[in-house]
């Protein structure tokens, strides 16, 4: 899935005017920046897609930005310090107050995009259900074991 975020999409956003690593891109213009991320899903097989906005000359208050707290995802990315100890410059997606999450496939209350198909099966022994992920590869042969269901596929 990375190789195709390389060639196809984030190609494209190298043409647009954004610089940066996966997952986090960033387009300065004169009035605004514009920030797009990646978001890998917590429990692994997709991502999230988000973008938002800050903009430059606005009065604080109205510049789209998170003022005196940590980015809510501080723990699982370090690298993203609290804002007050960068400048607007180097902010990311997470210091911003207002974000647009793309709406993916996604089960579950979910907005991300999957790199696999996922079955659900109830397990007696654990007493909860377990949740097996396909990839691509797999899924050309894969034989789903008798009470499996399918509940994600991937997103194309």
């Amino acid at each position: 899935m990375r190789k195709a975020l390389n060639k196809i999409v984030i190609s494209k956003l190298s043409q647009a005017g954004f610089e940066g690593n996966y997952p986090h891109f960033r387009r300065n213009r004169e009035n605004v920046i514009d920030l797009i991320a990646f978001v890998p899903c917590k429990w692994g097989n997709g991502f999230e897609v988000g973008g938002t906005v800050v903009f430059r000359r606005e009065k604080p208050d109205r510049q789209n930005i998170l003022r005196g707290t940590k980015s809510i995802d501080e723990k699982l990315h370090p690298e993203w310090k609290a804002f007050a100890e960068r400048g607007i410059e180097e902010m990311g997606f997470a210091d911003t107050q207002i974000r647009n999450i793309l709406r993916g496939m996604g089960w579950n209350n979910s907005h991300a995009f999957y790199y696999s198909d996922v079955y659900r099966q109830f397990d007696p022994t654990l007493g909860s259900f377990v949740y097996t992920a396909v990839g691509e590869k797999q899924a050309e042969t894969f034989m789903p074991k008798p009470g499996m269901k399918l509940v994600q596929t991937a997103d194309e």
